[in-house]
């Protein structure tokens, strides 16, 4: 039988400052992944290799958003064979009639760079892919002041 309840706790979770007005959310556990600025590499020695590849070409946005592998379209993101994901996007876009093709870019694009471009094409709201793992981005909240957190309740058992 659960403890009978009487009465709630209730406390904040606090404030948290956001000079750029963004908020990225990711999972705390995989926190390790996030790069920041610097080179997007897996933190695991064991990991392979990836590289970022870029879609050119005359229909390049509309065949990226019809292949559908990422929020921002114009991208192919941790990529552990780009030869092999050039060769299948160049298929699907000749089976659709799309003149795109990707290209191996020369440096891998940072998580912070890809949370400006992710926000840029979602209208201030984006998924931004690293290390083959998925954050949400939200942008234009406030960077003048703190940002409340909620207040959240916690049952307190009777008696207690």
């Amino acid at each position: 039988m659960a403890p009978r309840t009487s009465a709630s706790a209730a406390f904040d979770l606090g404030e948290v400052d956001l000079p750029e007005g963004i908020l990225v959310i990711l999972d705390p556990g995989l926190g390790r992944y996030w790069r920041h600025d610097e080179a997007p590499t897996s933190p695991r020695k064991k990991d392979p290799e990836q590289w970022d590849l870029r879609l050119v070409g005359r229909d390049a946005e509309a065949a990226g958003k019809a292949y559908d592998r990422e929020f921002d379209s114009r991208f192919l993101f941790d990529r552990t064979d780009p030869q092999d994901a050039m060769t299948q996007f160049a298929a699907f876009a000749k089976e659709r009639g799309f003149e795109a093709h990707a290209e191996v870019l020369k440096t891998r694009v940072p998580h912070t760079e890809r949370t400006r471009r992710a926000l840029e094409h979602g209208g201030g709201l984006g998924v931004v892919k690293y290390n083959g793992l998925w954050a949400v981005a939200v942008g234009g909240l406030p960077s003048d002041r703190g940002l409340k957190g909620c207040t959240c309740r916690r049952a307190v058992p009777a008696g207690g």
